[in-house]
C-alpha cells in the first residue's frame, strides 16, 4: 500500500535528521552533504505526506461530530 511506502519516506526523512544534529556527522562535510541532499529530495514528498495525515485526521474528526445528537454541533461539522 502506498501509505506504508510514504510512512517509510517519512521515517527516513525523520532519521536524516537527527543524523544531521550528530556532532560526530557534523564534522564529516562530506557525510553533511550526502545526508543533506537527501533530505531536501525527500523534503517535498513527507511535508505533502504529513498535511495529507492532518486533513484525514480532521476529516475523521468531522466525521464523529456529524454523528452527535446536538443540533448546534452538527451544524458545525456540515459547514
Amino acid at each position: 500500500m502506498i501509505s506504508i511506502r510514504l510512512d517509510q519516506i517519512e521515517s527516513r526523512y525523520d532519521e536524516i535528521q537527527e543524523e544531521l544534529q550528530n556532532p560526530e556527522v557534523s564534522t564529516n562535510i562530506q557525510k553533511v552533504r550526502e545526508l543533506s541532499k537527501t533530505a531536501r529530495s525527500l523534503e517535498k514528498t513527507v511535508f505533502k505526506y504529513r498535511e495529507y495525515k492532518e486533513i484525514n485526521r480532521q476529516i475523521a474528526g468531522l466525521k464523529d461530530l456529524l454523528k452527535e445528537n446536538d443540533p448546534e454541533i452538527r451544524e458545525m461539522a456540515e459547514t
